[in-house]
């Protein structure tokens, strides 16, 4: 095949659906929805952040810190999946094409090529695509990722990170917990102002936690933190620490932060927009202006009634010594003609009569 050489495309979309399981690991499928021309994509997975501080148990470690890394991450399958826009997360039940590992070059469809970072992994998926839509399939597991406070069990993961370097049309995250629960569930998300976040819900039940997020741009991260019921979780990962407050505290703190950039932005818009439009009318105004001034109609100071045919009634000399008070030759020659014609005229009529 011939490899895409002008690589133009556009990410409209990435679903991801997580699911936690009792022992804190989280088992992860994304799909991720190309349109364009293109040979394929790369996506990192990046499940541990080195530059974090270490837990303490005070309140600032419920900000960052390294009790939230998972311990290790698996590649379960990659490949492309038939898409429908309209099913959202119904579209993972669709039927999945499962690429080989391999070296992949331009041209190539069905082949990935696998590399290990420091702190995850990268996956390059070969498919090459011509003005048309790719919707790649990854699955994997995060290791140890949801941590057991005294009070309550926590997920605080970052789905897409900073390393993403393309804009997102869209993008879906759904988080579900090992099981349903008529229990207490929290869930926050960070990243864009314009992201929605809720409780997952079914039958009365809490399954998890559900994000949408509209147009988010490249290099944006996009995490949530979920607390849910202490008996969910067995796992030897701790904190002895009773963590609900802490968390709440911490929360409140970035809702009322947010909730400030909000109400800053949402000034400078209605600053802007009101700008906009006593420009808008300044600018109809002065156009009125110079229109009245510069490009209306000429109107003449002449008010009486106007009469194309003067010449039927007054002699030529007459005519020019009111026009121009002097009589000329030219005027004397044209009355003439003029006396010459109106006398053809009489003929004419006569003869028709006879």
């Amino acid at each position: 095949a011939n490899a895409v050489s002008d690589v133009n495309y556009d990410v409209e979309e990435i679903l991801i659906d997580a699911n936690l399981d009792k022992e804190g690991n989280l088992n992860v499928k994304e799909i991720i929805v190309l349109d364009g021309s293109f040979n394929g994509y790369i996506r990192d997975l990046v499940y541990k952040n080195y530059n974090l501080n270490s837990f303490d148990g005070t309140k600032e470690s419920f900000y960052q810190s390294d009790i939230y890394n998972g311990s290790n991450i698996e590649l379960i399958k990659v490949g492309k999946i038939n898409y429908n826009k309209s099913d959202d997360f119904d579209n993972f039940n669709n039927n999945i094409t499962t690429f080989y590992q391999g070296y992949g070059y331009s041209g190539d469809s069905g082949v990935y090529e696998l590399s290990y970072l420091s702190t995850g992994l990268s996956i390059k998926m070969f498919n090459e695509t011509y003005k048309s839509t790719t919707a790649f399939y990854i699955e994997y597991v995060i290791d140890d990722v949801a941590v057991l406070h005294n009070d309550v069990s926590e997920l605080y993961y970052n789905f897409i990170g900073e390393e993403f370097d393309d804009d997102i049309s869209g993008v879906k995250i759904r988080v579900k917990l090992p099981e349903k629960t008529s229990g207490e569930v929290r869930v926050w998300a960070h990243g864009p102002l314009n992201g929605e976040i809720d409780i997952y819900k079914e039958d009365g039940y809490n399954y998890g936690a559900i994000a949408s997020i509209n147009n988010l741009s490249r290099n944006t991260a996009v995490d949530i933190r979920m607390v849910y019921p202490k008996d969910y979780l067995s796992t030897n990962k701790t904190s002895n620490v009773n963590a609900l407050d802490y968390i709440l505290e911490v929360e409140t703190e970035r809702a009322n932060e947010a909730n400030s950039k909000r109400a800053y932005y949402k000034t400078i818009t209605i600053a802007v927009t009101a700008i906009s439009i006593f420009y808008i009318i300044g600018l109809i105004i002065l156009t009125i202006k110079a229109y009245k001034k510069h490009d209306k109609e000429y109107k003449s100071d002449f008010k009486n009634e106007y009469n194309r045919e003067i010449i039927e009634e007054y002699d030529v000399p007459i005519v020019e010594y009111i026009m121009d008070k002097n009589i000329t030759s030219n005027a004397f020659s044209a009355q003439v003609m003029n006396l010459i014609y109106k006398k053809k005229i009489s003929v004419e009529k006569d003869e028709k009569k006879k």
